[in-house]
């Protein structure tokens, strides 16, 4: 099992960010007692995890999740792979996975939809990012 072991800064608060413009700031200060944490790594990818996805920031908690392997969502493969398509831009891909679902009673239309939706949004805000119209 893999521990990672890191100093606890102390709160902002004690931090004396007004020094930042002025002079290079000594962190933690020299007067705070530090504090010694030892996490598990899963816990550690877990509690970042979770801030990412709070934070709203899904491209990064979907790197991070390729990048180690680990996920805090438990859904079953297809999901999973789905989802993977969805966040890489696999548009054509995850329209040709739910194919198979046309003859359920999955709302394929409203899924197709969506997915064109998406593709839209993003294109929209791919163009709006780089100054093209």
């Amino acid at each position: 099992m893999n521990c990672l072991h890191f100093a606890c800064p102390p709160p902002l608060a004690q931090t004396n960010l007004h020094r930042f413009a002025s002079s290079t700031l000594t962190y933690p200060p020299p007067s705070v007692h530090q504090m010694k944490i030892t996490l598990d790594e899963a816990d550690l990818l877990y509690v970042i995890s979770g801030y990412l996805k709070s934070a709203g920031f899904h491209r990064s908690l979907h790197t991070l999740e390729v990048e180690s392997g680990t996920t805090p969502y438990e859904f079953g493969r297809d999901v999973t792979f789905a989802r993977d398509l969805c966040m890489d831009g696999r548009w054509e891909d995850l329209v040709k996975f739910l194919d198979p679902l046309k003859r359920s009673a999955f709302d394929y239309d409203r899924a197709v939809f969506l997915v064109d939706k998406q593709r839209f949004l993003e294109l929209l805000e791919s163009q709006t990012a780089t100054g093209q119209r």
